[in-house]
């Protein structure tokens, strides 16, 4: 699989053009993708050859807009377009990682449609600007994280393990073991999950609770650009595991564009605490609750889960 950068230079061959002008990609994939400008002048990423594809209602964003159409020889194209050049660098990074994703795929063309229905959230709400003051220290918690895991396991298998930005459940997930990553403020006494299916695994695993401090910039401090480049400079030299880790960033909504604002936001780091949730562990789940509720959070004491700490 070519890397993104490579991914570009290729569709930088095409001449901008408000024509109907599109060039093959010369990858190896089982699928076959060209890209270029549709009619109106759009980028355009099409996928060939699309005949035997059960139609299901693709959604359009305010980005990016998905359709099928038919060509002159009976054959169907799925197409993607980018609608507003302002998310060229949201486009781009999709097209890429929807051929990544489906390249070793039993059903490529299925877990290209899945891996594009994946990126909705984020596309939704492309408008948006820079993560709120939580996502970010959410984010750089799960960034923490990331870098241990890189350590014990190495660069690939810790990024596959890094399953919150594709809407896992869990924050990670690895062999047979899990951890649900949460980051609080330095005075906060609690915790919050958020839904029925954050701690839901027959299997023990781990919840790992980061506490920060909002501080002025300091040699000591953190903000999200800082941990981001950190990991970046780990994984310097490895382009496919670069380019997946800007993939997991990006669907998060944490755009490389933005990075001056994220560097007005420093952190200092407080502790980390890990609780083993094994069957004893109290949580609601999907099997302990009423089938009535379908939808709930609820709030841990810190204190209170002591006794499941390492």
């Amino acid at each position: 699989m070519i890397d993104f950068q490579s991914f570009v230079d290729q569709w930088k061959r095409m001449p901008d053009s408000s024509g109907n002008t599109y060039l093959t990609l010369n990858i190896e994939h089982p699928l076959r993708f060209q890209v270029g400008y549709h009619t109106n002048g759009h980028k355009s990423l099409a996928v060939m050859q699309v005949n035997d594809f059960v139609p299901i209602d693709i959604p359009s964003s305010y980005a990016i807009t998905a359709t099928i159409r038919p060509l002159i020889n009976g054959s169907k194209v799925l197409e993607f377009q980018l609608t507003h050049n302002s998310f060229e660098e949201i486009f781009l990074r999709l097209c890429w990682d929807m051929i990544d994703f489906s390249a070793t795929a039993e059903n490529p063309l299925k877990a290209l449609v899945s891996r594009y229905l994946s990126w909705q959230k984020l596309l939704q709400r492309a408008g948006d600007s820079v993560l709120s003051k939580s996502a970010q220290k959410g984010l750089i918690g799960e960034l923490f994280y990331l870098q241990d895991m890189i350590k014990h396991f190495g660069k690939e298998k810790a990024l596959l393990s890094w399953t919150g930005p594709n809407g896992g459940d869990q924050d990670f997930v690895i062999d047979d073991f899990w951890t649900e990553v949460k980051t609080t403020s330095a005075a906060s006494d609690t915790v919050t999950i958020s839904s029925l299916e954050q701690l839901n695994q027959a299997i023990p695993g781990t919840l790992t609770v980061y506490k920060l401090e909002e501080t002025t910039p300091g040699e000591n401090s953190i903000s999200l650009t800082k941990k981001a480049n950190e990991i970046r400079n780990v994984l310097n030299g490895d382009a496919l595991s670069l380019d997946r880790f800007e993939i997991k960033l990006l669907m998060y909504g944490y755009k490389r564009n933005d990075e001056e604002k994220y560097n007005e936001l420093q952190f200092r780091f407080i502790s980390r605490n890990d609780y083993d949730v094994n069957e004893n562990f109290p949580r609601l789940t999907r099997e302990n609750v009423p089938h009535e509720i379908i939808k709930c959070s609820y709030t841990f004491s810190l204190a209170a889960l002591e006794p499941f700490r390492r």
